[in-house]
């Protein structure tokens, strides 16, 4: 065996034995893989039922704040809540002011996306706030360039905040009923110490802002409007994590590409044999079951999952219709994988990332 082919099969090696390990049951993933599956069943039932929209933000919200373990803090659902609604509300006097000027709005959307990141980055207690908050509202931002009609945007901004709404009450009302009540988690500190001094934290925060204005511009640019998903992952991918920039982006590529590929072959392999909600249903929850085992893990690997229960989320979960268009659901994968790509390639440029979440 030549030395190439040992380096190969040493690497296969280990990657087998990191998976062995990282995916192997302990109590904590157990009861966090429980706890993810009974909030995304009731999620599923709630929005299937009453024919509500935005499915995806409620599987997006699920993961990014039920992957995380309680003793790691408080869920703050009432100011997850507070800050959605802020984040919708300001699309209204937004869109009214930028209606005839796309580069105003860009400007605007692009300060008030920057501001939601960049108080992720500074607080410890408001990481996810600040991330959702982003997210809403980019969810939203997309809706202007492809629906010309005031009225239709005006309602799904409202239909945007009630699947925001329902997805808080609904965890919150699971968390209330699952979590031990002698859980007593750790609230950290409302600001970083050095939060108005490190320029790590702005330097994180604009990476990921002009990901996404990046792929906003593209798809506005060439009318491809089925990949608006990129600048949606652009923001989510800025979820905060504990592991090094590197680890980081490999576990986000691997996610994408494992998410989007099970999004991709349940469209192809099992859809068209479903002629029922509960049909639906049943394979949604089968096919987000790994990506939440996964987020159950450890820091090692958990981002890994929840991107990608987010990647299938944006890909398929956005409506339950028996009538499926693949040519759609290609742009959403593409506009995840592309939105993958240009958040990994700016977040190797020479900024400041010492001490900050990226």
């Amino acid at each position: 065996m030549n030395t190439r082919k040992l380096k190969i099969a040493v690497k296969t090696d280990n990657l087998v034995t990191f998976l062995r390990k990282e995916l192997a049951p302990f109590p904590e993933r157990q009861r966090t893989f429980v706890r993810l599956l009974i909030e995304v069943s009731l999620l599923m039932l709630i929005f299937a039922s009453l024919g509500f929209e935005f499915f995806e933000l409620a599987v997006v919200i699920a993961f990014l704040i039920g992957a995380k373990p309680p003793e790691e803090g408080p869920r703050p659902y009432l100011v997850l809540g507070l800050a959605g609604t802020a984040a919708i509300g300001f699309i209204f006097p937004y869109y009214a002011f930028t209606y005839n000027s796309p580069a105003l709005r860009i400007a605007a959307g692009f300060g008030a996306a920057f501001f939601f990141l960049w108080i992720s980055q500074i607080s410890p207690r408001l990481r996810s706030t600040g991330i959702i908050a982003a997210v809403v509202f980019v969810f939203a931002q997309s809706f202007f360039d492809k629906i010309p009609d005031a009225e239709i945007i005006v309602r799904l901004c409202i239909y945007l905040w009630r699947a925001l709404i329902v997805s808080l009450v609904v965890l919150a009302a699971a968390d209330a009923l699952i979590l031990p009540s002698k859980t007593k988690p750790v609230i950290g500190p409302l600001l970083e110490k050095d939060a108005l001094k490190n320029p790590a934290y702005i330097a994180a925060a604009f990476r990921s802002t002009l990901a996404g204005f990046i792929c906003y511009v593209f798809y506005c640019g060439t009318a491809w409007f089925a990949i608006h998903t990129c600048m949606i992952t652009c923001f989510v991918l800025a979820l905060p994590a504990r592991e090094e920039a590197l680890h980081k982006k490999t576990l986000r590529i691997a996610g994408c590409l494992v998410g989007s590929a099970l999004a991709y072959a349940a469209a192809i392999l099992i859809f068209p044999h479903l002629d029922s909600i509960a049909g639906i249903l049943i394979m949604s929850l089968i096919c987000l079951a790994p990506c939440a085992w996964i987020a159950a893990g450890s820091a090692r690997i958990s981002y890994a999952g929840c991107q990608m229960a987010l990647a299938y989320a944006f890909a398929l979960c956005s409506n339950y219709m028996f009538y499926l268009d693949m040519g759609e659901i290609s742009g959403r994968i593409l506009g995840i994988l592309i939105g993958t790509a240009v958040s990994s390639i700016l977040s190797s440029v020479a900024l400041p990332q010492k001490r900050a979440y990226v």
